[in-house]
Parts: structure tokens; sequence; C-alpha cells
């Protein structure tokens, strides 16, 4: 977390002679972590959509597609990671005059791994620099080369929207970043209420009933819709209340959820692989094996839409680089860092892609985890009796994308309550002090999503409309930013300004139309 002296007396000038390795001042991590972060970050209810996608494209388009994706986020990433360093320079050289925003509650319990003080967690108005002008140019060290570097400083997207494309491009990517919030708190209330429906029973309702909304072989009745409504009920009254705590008082709770989820996949890799090798899905004769495949289409072209945009919607992490990035020590790894951690989600989506589309078929649900309702230990079949540990299996996995969406849920409402807070004019929320308000507004913005998981139940519906807005969230908006801040320091610094520490082939203006 970016920290400053109380007289507001800043240096924003970097060691000259190695300014991409700058270590960062305050809490730090190294590559690893980073790399850790990354994955976690990125891993969500994506993977929980992606076996439904790959049926509907072909395990082999979907494949494609997704790397494809995941190559044009770890570029755009890294466009993010350079504007960041033009914005740097800019700055110091006195050519840019804004306030420097406080880091959001997610990124802050991130940067504070070791030690965390229930202050630096309080959200905090902004702090507005000195002018930038008066601070480099009276500076002893000042030099007129750019100075190139990811300091203590930190720049949101917001930020650099506003200051290289003006109101209008902040206001549309503050519209895009709030409607791809929005759409994830949606699709995590439309997993937890459908697998809740699916295998809890509820008294007087579903308890002699299927209420699996995703199997076409059940009629989906009113009690059905009842037992879905008041599942969407229990989940508003656990996560509301935890939208409001700090996330100090949760930092134990993630981690062991975080844990859950990663023993929840492989269980999910294990099963599926295991049954693949010894039994059909539903005992279906028709399929011969092993390996018992239902399905082995490689590509169906009028499946791209819902293969593109739940790619984008899985691997978007744009909208975090700033956090991610400030506290990493050793720069020269940024990009090692972003790529593995994306090749390997990528690597998770298309292993459980393939796997769940090739042996499920036409019965893969859009919630996946959904499939294993009828696990009965090496074989997934709706008939027949469950042996004990299989059924344990079939409970934990069903129910584990619950616990993981209980848990993401929070983390998500504190980044889009503070996004629409530190949004709004400084007068309204006095220079970001009102507190109250800006739990209303957390609160406020965690209705939208619960509302709408009421009228629109269906993951996939769901994640075909976040990901187009996430799309210029990702994509458009970093690559106009790159273009535009290159411009600007072009103007600023003449042929010095062209590249920085961080310029790869990827920064060439034919990425970025690309991108």
């Amino acid at each position: 977390m970016s920290k400053f002296e109380s007289d507001h007396h800043i240096s924003f000038l970097p060691d000259p002679e190695d300014p991409k390795s700058k270590q960062p001042e305050g809490p730090s991590y190294g590559s690893v972590v980073a790399w850790v972060f990354v994955i976690n970050y990125v891993l969500g209810v994506g993977i929980l959509g992606m076996p439904y996608a790959f049926y509907q494209a072909g395990v082999l388009l979907s494949s494609v597609l997704i790397i494809f994706i995941t190559i044009l986020t770890i570029i755009a990433t890294m466009w993010l990671v350079e504007v960041g360093s033009r914005a740097q320079a800019l700055f110091s050289a006195g050519q840019l005059d804004l306030p420097i925003a406080p880091a959001d509650e997610r990124s802050r319990i991130l940067n504070n791994t070791s030690q965390i003080q229930t202050s630096d967690i309080e959200p905090r108005p902004f702090e507005s620099a000195p002018s930038s002008r008066h601070s480099t140019l009276n500076h002893p060290n000042y030099t007129s080369t750019p100075q190139f570097q990811i300091t203590s400083t930190k720049f949101e997207i917001n930020q650099l929207a506003g200051v290289f494309l003006g109101p209008v491009g902040k206001l549309f990517y503050e519209i895009c970043i709030v409607l791809y919030m929005l759409g994830t708190l949606w699709s995590y209330t439309a997993v937890f209420s459908s697998s809740m429906t699916a295998f809890v029973p509820f008294p007087g309702l579903s308890w002699d009933r299927n209420c699996n909304l995703y199997d076409a072989s059940v009629p989906w009745v009113w009690d059905c819709e009842w037992t879905y409504l008041i599942f969407i009920g229990l989940y508003a009254i656990i996560v509301l209340p935890l939208a409001c705590m700090s996330l100090v008082d949760q930092q134990w709770i993630q981690i062991i959820l975080c844990a859950l989820r990663w023993v929840g996949l492989f269980v999910m890799y294990t099963t599926v692989l295991l049954s693949m090798f010894y039994h059909s899905y539903d005992e279906d004769p028709k399929i011969s094996g092993p390996p018992y495949l239902a399905d082995k289409v490689l590509a169906r072209p009028s499946g791209f839409g819902i293969i593109f945009t739940t790619a984008v919607f899985s691997q978007l992490i744009q909208h975090s680089t700033p956090g991610l990035v400030q506290p990493i020590k050793n720069k020269n790894h940024l990009a090692r860092v972003f790529a593995g951690g994306l090749a390997a989600t990528c690597t998770l989506y298309i292993i459980l892609g393939v796997l769940c589309a090739t042996y499920f078929g036409s019965h893969t649900h859009q919630v996946a985890s959904l499939n294993w309702v009828n696990y009965k230990g090496l074989k997934f079949s709706p008939a027949g009796s469950t042996f004990w540990l299989a059924k344990g299996v079939s409970v934990f996995v069903v129910l584990f994308p619950v616990i993981t969406v209980v848990s993401a849920f929070p983390l998500m409402a504190i980044t889009l309550g503070n996004n629409i807070f530190f949004g709004l004019p400084p007068h309204w929320t006095n220079n970001g002090k009102n507190t109250k308000l800006q739990l209303i507004i957390r609160i406020g913005a965690c209705i939208p999503p619960l509302i709408g998981a009421c009228l629109l139940k269906k993951l996939a519906v769901i994640i075909e409309f976040t990901g187009m807005s996430g799309f210029f969230v990702g994509f458009i908006i970093p690559g106009v930013l790159q273009y535009v801040a290159k411009r600007k320091c072009l103007n600023v610094f003449g042929e010095q300004g062209r590249t920085t520490p961080y310029t790869s082939f990827y920064s060439n203006i034919v990425f970025v139309a690309v991108g």
C-alpha cells in the first residue's frame, strides 16, 4: 500500500540506475507469491461454466480460442503496466496533475500479507498530490530524461482513463467495470441458489422433488421456483453482513475457502477422468470405450459466441493489474508472472472443459459441478444406489462452488462499492470521509445482482452478458490507453519517450489494433 509523508513532501524519482527493479515501499512480495495471487484472482465461477461452453463450441475450437484469449490477456495486462510507467514518467516531469487514489480494499489485503492493521484497511479519502511540476523541478536529482518505472505511487485504471482519455473515456470505463462487477455478482448468486436448490431439499417444497435447473429431463415447477428464491434470500442474509465487514475480519475465512476451492477442482478432475475409463455416462450402451466419450465433435461454429464470452469472463484480470503490480519486488519478472499465472488458469480450464464436455456430452450442465449430483463412484448415473464415500464426494463437489461464491461475493461487492463511492464528486462524499454513505452504496450495489438472479437464472446467459462488458474493460480500453499514452510521451519527451523498460514486441501499434 502506498504511504505518504504527513507533510505531503513526495519524491517520485526512482533510482536512475535500474528503474525496472526498484523495490516498492511498504509491504511487498516475491514473484512466486505474485504468481499465486494472479491465479487466485482469475479462478472463479468461470471455470464452472467452461465445460458447457466447450461442449457448445467443440473441444478443439474452444481450446484454440481460450489460448488466443489468454495470449491477448497477457499482452493487454502488460500494456497497462507500460501505461502505468508512462503515467509515472509524465507525472514526475510535471505533465500530469491528478489526485492519488487510495488502493481499493481488495488490493490492500493482498499487499499486506504479513501484518495488517485495521486502520490500513479502512477507506481513506483521495489524497491530493502537490503540484507535480513543483515537486520534480525543484528536486536536486531532476532530469529531463523520462523516468519510466513502477513505484509506490499507484495509478488506478480509472485515473489513467481520466488522464489519457478525458472525462468521457473515464466515464465509459467506469460504466463498463460496474457492469462487469454487477454481472459477476449476479453469476455468484445464480450459482449459489441453483446449486442449493438442486442438492438441498427444502421442507414442504422440494423435499421429494428433483429441482435441478439444468436438467432438461425434469420439470421446473413452482415448488422449485420458490425453493430457488428462498435460497437467494438465504444467500443475501449471509453475504450482505460480510460485505459490510472489514476484510481484516475475513482473512482466515478467505484463506480456508481458497484451499477448499483447490481441493474441489482436484476432486472434479480425478473423478471424471477415472469414470471415463470405467463406464459411460448414465451407462449409455451406445457409447463404446474405454475411454467412454459421449461427444467427439471438435468444432461447432454456432457455439463461438458462448466460448468467446466465457473465455473473456474467466481470464479477466486487467482491472486488477495496478494492485498486483505495485508490491512485486522484482519488476523484471512482471511479464513472466502474468504469463505464468494466466497460462496456469488456461491449462486448468482446458483440462476440465475437455474432460467434462467429452464425457458428459449433451448432459453437460451450465454449472459443471451439478453433474456430480449423479456421481455413484467411478460412474455417473441418475439411477442406482450410492456408496457412502461416493455420496460424500458428490456432496462436496456440488457444494464447493457454494462455498466459493460465499467468499467471493463480499470481495467483489467491496470493490464495486468503493469504485462507485470514489467515483462520485468529492463534495458528495466529504472528500471520501463519509463512511455511512460508503456503506449505503456498498449495500446498494449488492441489491441489483440479487434481484437479477431472481429473474434470470441461467449461468451461461449471465456470463455472456458479463463477458461483453469485460471485453471492453480487458482489451478495448487497455489498447486505447497504450496508444494515447505512447503518443503523449512522444510529444513530451521526443524519441526518448518511445520505449519503456516494459516495452516489447507486443507494444507495437499492430498488436494494439489486433487487441
